[in-house]
């Protein structure tokens, strides 16, 4: 059995890919994906077992068209407005801060994900 590869194949213009999964792979219309960017390898130290790679993601996808053996891909953006019109409703926010951890600064590996954002043809698809 080959292993199935999902990749960006072709780049129709600002808006729109190609990638490599369609209906004879299981797609279906407004299924989501996710461009990624390849990381640096993770290894377990008790195993020294590679955990796989600390990945970025360049974008998550829409299918918006699906054919048999590919698909066309946009980011699709949904906006909700608050149809109330509550004065207090648009003061309403929610933040999230990352906090520091009390860890052992000499055993931080400094490790990074991928901070490329700009999609390629040959880019790595992910299916949700």
């Amino acid at each position: 059995m080959s292993k199935y590869d999902p990749r960006v194949i072709e780049i129709l213009d600002e808006y729109s890919i190609i990638i490599n999964y369609g209906r004879s792979n299981g797609a279906s219309e407004n299924d989501e994906v996710r461009v990624i960017a390849k990381g640096p390898e993770v290894i377990d130290p008790n195993t020294g077992d590679s955990l796989g790679t600390l990945d970025s993601i360049k974008a998550t996808l829409s299918l918006v068209t699906v054919y048999e053996h590919f698909s066309v891909c946009k980011k699709i953006q949904f906006k909700t407005t608050n149809i109330l019109m509550s004065p207090l409703s648009q003061f309403q926010t929610t933040t999230k801060t990352a906090k520091p951890l009390n860890i052992n600064k000499d055993e931080m590996s400094n490790k990074k994900a991928p901070e490329d954002k700009v999609i390629k043809v040959g880019d790595i698809v992910e299916i949700l």
